[in-house]
């Protein structure tokens, strides 16, 4: 429900990866983002790298790659498919490196392929049937539809803009906030977010207005006021944009963001648990350029407090472009009440340029706190 954050960094390192497969029957939908950037923006390349971080309820094993065999109505839909501009399937989804996981509850992930288009725009969405169970729309459909156009600027090739949303906002019912939605765009453009279309096939059956909320475009906040809400999941698909001036209309390339709001009944106003010692807030976006020379891992210590009489069940992070490996250390709590975690990354080649590292705190009764990057 915070600020963006972004840091650019070059070093060599290997990641390697193990393979785990849940247990679990089926898998219910819970929120997922598709985004893209040009592999070598600088050269005339058309080759891009596609990103993708999906949320369910299923199991994995945190730092291992995941495969999801979970419920799917046919192979159509386990893979992001061309829907305009192009034709036939461009990677299939159901793998992701894991990055937190409470089994039975939710399982996220992520991971990234190159793709070279032979065409200069096109659409292309990743579609299912089942959302864990939604107020207003029980298991609904979904649709994440990514949009891309190739386009050259002062000898630069366009990427989409990016986010670190987090995969659930816990709120308390009765209450008003302001999530702010993570976004930052590395070629300098105007980024915007509205809600997804569903003359527009972005959005599956989920495409409303988020109940009680006022989205602010331009600022990408979203004004939630819980009372007279039912308590349970909704679903809130997002579509973010970059355009080239403040005033233009048209977008440059549109990516999908979906995520859950919880309202809960809990308690009171207020007791939410937070980040102690929040690094970048209200939007501000910060920069951090490691030695090409390092070769230590990056690790960043995340402290959260807890309210009075609950405690922090998790910290959860993010890192785009998606499918990075972070290294999470367990739980640790002080006599404050308040809990840490290390977060943990041996970057490789590959992951020279920018990336945005986010996170958030649960609380034992799954309110979260507010979102904060670096």
């Amino acid at each position: 429900m915070e600020s963006t954050g972004a840091f650019s960094i070059a070093f060599i390192s290997t990641l390697l990866f193990a393979l785990c497969q849940p247990s679990l029957s089926y898998y219910e939908f819970e929120g997922g983002i598709i985004m893209w950037r040009a592999v070598e923006p600088y050269s005339n390349s058309t080759e891009i790298e596609i990103s993708y971080r999906l949320s369910e309820r299923q199991t994995c094993s945190i730092g291992q790659l995941a495969y999801m065999n979970g419920y799917h109505s046919g192979s159509y839909n386990t893979y992001l498919y061309c829907r305009s501009g192009c034709s036939g399937s461009i990677t299939y989804m159901r793998f992701f490196y894991c990055y937190d996981n409470n089994p039975g509850i939710y399982a996220t992930g992520g991971r990234s392929v190159t793709y070279n288009p032979s065409v200069a725009s096109f659409e292309a969405s990743y579609l299912n049937s089942r959302w864990v169970y939604l107020q207003r729309r029980g298991h609904a459909s979904w649709e994440l539809r990514m949009k891309y156009k190739y386009i050259r600027r002062s000898g630069k090739t366009n990427s989409s803009p990016v986010t670190a949303m987090g995969e659930v906002v816990g709120v308390q019912s009765g209450c008003t906030y302001l999530i702010k939605i993570p976004v930052a765009d590395y070629d300098g453009d105007n980024v915007r977010c509205r809600w997804a279309s569903s003359g527009l096939s972005e959005c599956g059956g989920v495409c409303e207005v988020l109940p009680g909320s006022f989205l602010n475009e331009r600022t990408c906040e979203l004004q939630y006021n819980s009372r007279g809400q039912s308590t349970g999941y909704y679903a809130v698909a997002i579509q973010i944009e970059d355009f080239a001036s403040s005033t233009d209309t048209v977008p440059l390339s549109s990516i999908p963001l979906q995520f859950l709001v919880n309202v809960l009944n809990v308690g009171s106003c207020g007791q939410e648990p937070w980040i102690v010692d929040a690094t970048l807030t209200d939007g501000a976006v910060g920069v951090i350029t490691l030695n090409v020379n390092m070769t230590a891992n990056f690790n960043y210590d995340i402290t959260a407090q807890a309210f009075f009489g609950t405690s922090i069940s998790a910290i959860l992070a993010t890192i785009t472009p998606f499918g990075i490996q972070l290294y999470k250390s367990s739980l640790t709590r002080d006599d404050d009440n308040q809990w840490s975690v290390r977060i943990s990354w041996s970057p490789s080649e590959s992951d020279i340029g920018s990336h945005m590292l986010c996170y958030y705190a649960m609380d034992s009764n799954g309110l979260t706190s507010n979102q904060s990057c670096v």
